[in-house]
This record gives structure tokens, sequence and C-alpha cells, in this order.
């Protein structure tokens, strides 16, 4: 379910994001930028997708400090890549800069799955 909702997301987000943004009544620079950074941020929705699921599956089991930690962490990574290569992406970097966070909370939360010890009732 994820991945049809991701792709039909990835869809829609790709080939209307430009129209959503300029619903607002932005000038047509503005609608520009909006329409690149969903192009380039659209085919990685299956990713964001799969790292929301990781880190929900996390939350449900009680986990939610390691989960927080791990949203927290993704956060400080997009910043921090935002604003160092900025200079040289120019405003791309904000969408690859979230692919990126995306990356590290799936990679966090996989690992702390990977680390769990089934529970004496499991």
């Amino acid at each position: 379910m994820t991945a049809a909702v991701s792709v039909l997301l990835a869809v829609l987000v790709y080939s209307a994001g430009g129209g959503m943004i300029a619903m607002f009544g932005v000038g047509p620079e503005a609608a520009a930028l909006g329409r690149r950074f969903f192009r380039e941020i659209s085919p990685f929705y299956l990713l964001y997708g799969l790292s929301m699921s990781s880190r929900g599956f996390l939350e449900g089991l009680g986990d939610v400090t390691f989960s927080s930690a791990a949203g927290i962490a993704s956060l400080a990574v997009r910043i921090a890549v935002s604003y160092t290569a900025a200079g040289r992406w120019g405003t791309s970097i904000i969408a690859y800069a979230e692919v990126l966070s995306w990356s590290v909370l799936l990679l966090l939360c996989l690992f702390r799955i990977g680390r769990r010890r089934p529970s004496a009732a499991g």
C-alpha cells in the first residue's frame, strides 16, 4: 500500500506540482522554483513512504524515544546539508537534502528494527 500511494503521489506531484504552486498566486519565478522542486523530489516519494512506515512501526512497538531521536537526527542532516551545499547546488539542494534526510531516517529505523530483541510474549 505504501508503494502504491507513493507512486501515485509522485506522478501527481511531478505532473501537477507547478500548477499547485501557481494556485497560491505566486509569481512565475516562484512557480517555476516550486515546479522544479517537485520534479526533483517526486521520484523519491517511495523512500519517504518507507521511512515513515518504518518510523511508525517503531512507534507502534513503543519505541517513541528512538523514533523521535531519529527524526531529529534526520532534520539536523537536512538543515546542515542545505546550508553547507547551497552555494554549490543553489535551491536544488533543498530537495536533495530532504531526500538524504529520508534516507538517514530509514537507515536509522531499519538498524533499530534489526537490533530489537523479540519479546517474551512474541
